[in-house]
């Protein structure tokens, strides 16, 4: 079966690395996988050791101009949406004709979104399609659409405008029209995973998680040694104080991962004999058990696999949704947080403080073995076989092909 795994989000990395870890459980099954991803050279970088027949780039609205006047974060799906193009009928329009291109090329079996609402308004008109997530990027719908993160903060585009546009592109590929905003995800199967009391929304849920995305590993013993694993992110703010910051604790091991890392970045971390640097993140993942604790920004995935090793974990977050992960695990008591925009020489003694700090090594213990009680298990299983159950019949290919040479 050919599968098409996307994720049109560019800067939430989380969503690409469990569009991989999907790919990997599915490629061994034998099914034939083709990448679509918003961000290909990150793609490159976290998936270097995953064989695909297909990587394409995914249709992605330019970055926005650097003014003044900033556009303000995103304070719920709906703004999810906008930002990413629902807002604009021609926008909407030309990003839709690319997805309809490149399927109609693809011809995939199934069809698996992470993070991409574009493909989860068109994908249905080729072949099942998924809608996949964590808590926190997979929101249910209330009522006409979603819930907002803070109530004070107004949408930012109007739904009904939305609806109007996606109904303009559905019309065009012959499908029938969306009555809310939250008809988008209802014309998809969910794929919804993670720790279930990780989701800000789990109150207004009517379906439950799947499980955790990968294996949940077995409790790591303390680490005796001041060893530390980091995965960083180069678009983060001051990451240049941070890497200067983190690399001049000679006492402190430290084995690092940094997406799109420069060249520069990558020769000043291999100056010190302290620091390894990985370009294999999967391998790095798997052995974490080995660490005495995880520096991050905060992404769900690596908060998750840190939670059932029983880790302590330092977390700069600067997005929205690490944001909302992050203080979910603050209270736990397992998980310190710190500015990225720190000066250089307050970094470097939070990472002391953090390595010799057994208040969080002994939360973060108490809290894996809670999990273990609770016999959480893998959502992969499931997830692959809720996909092989949904071959797409080849005359809705076919239709769908005539619809898609008239976008």
């Amino acid at each position: 079966m050919h599968i098409v795994i996307a994720c049109e989000a560019a800067s939430i990395t989380a969503s690409m690395r469990d569009a991989l870890r999907l790919g990997r459980e599915l490629a061994g099954r034998g099914h034939r996988i083709s990448y679509v991803m918003g961000d290909s050279v990150a793609f490159a970088e976290y998936g270097s050791a995953i064989r695909s027949d297909t990587a394409l780039a995914a249709p992605l609205l330019r970055e926005p101009p650097e003014l003044i006047l900033k556009r303000r974060p995103p304070s719920g799906f709906d703004d999810t949406m906008a930002i990413a193009g629902f807002a604009n009928s021609l926008q909407l329009q030309a990003l839709a004709k690319s997805w309809t291109v490149q399927l109609e090329l693809l011809r995939p079996d199934a069809i698996v979104g992470f993070s991409s609402p574009l493909l989860w308004l068109v994908g249905p008109c080729f072949a099942p399609t998924f809608a996949a997530g964590s808590g926190d990027l997979l929101p249910p719908a209330i009522g006409a659409g979603f819930p907002r993160l803070s109530a004070s903060a107004p949408p930012l585009a109007a739904d009904h405008a939305m609806i109007d546009n996606a109904n303009l592109v559905l019309h065009t590929l012959g499908a029938q029209p969306i009555e809310t905003l939250a008809g988008v995800l209802e014309r998809c199967q969910m794929l919804l995973y993670g720790l279930p009391w990780l989701d800000p929304h789990l109150q207004l849920r009517r379906q439950p998680s799947l499980g955790m995305l990968s294996e949940p590993p077995v409790l790591a013993p303390v680490a005796a040694k001041k060893r530390l694993a980091a995965v960083l992110d180069v678009f983060c703010p001051n990451i240049e104080a941070l890497l200067l910051g983190l690399a001049g604790v000679d006492e402190i091991e430290l084995e690092i991962f940094v997406a799109g890392a420069t060249a520069g970045m990558t020769r000043f971390l291999r100056q010190h004999s302290h620091v390894r640097v990985t370009s294999d993140f999967f391998d790095l993942a798997s052995r974490l058990g080995e660490m005495a604790g995880l520096v991050h920004h905060g992404d769900p995935d690596l908060a998750e696999i840190a939670m059932a090793l029983g880790l302590a974990q330092l977390a700069l977050p600067f997005l929205p949704h690490q944001q909302n992960a992050t203080a979910n695990f603050e209270w736990m008591g397992s998980m310190a947080k710190v500015s990225p925009s720190d000066e250089i020489a307050k970094n470097a003694d939070m990472l002391k403080w953090f390595a010799g700090n057994m208040s969080l090594v002994v939360h973060a213990q108490h809290h894996a073995r809670q999990m273990k009680a609770t016999g959480l298990t893998c959502a992969l299983p499931d997830m692959v076989e809720r996909i092989e159950r949904a071959a797409s019949p080849p005359m809705l290919r076919r239709d769908a092909s005539v619809a898609a040479s008239s976008l």
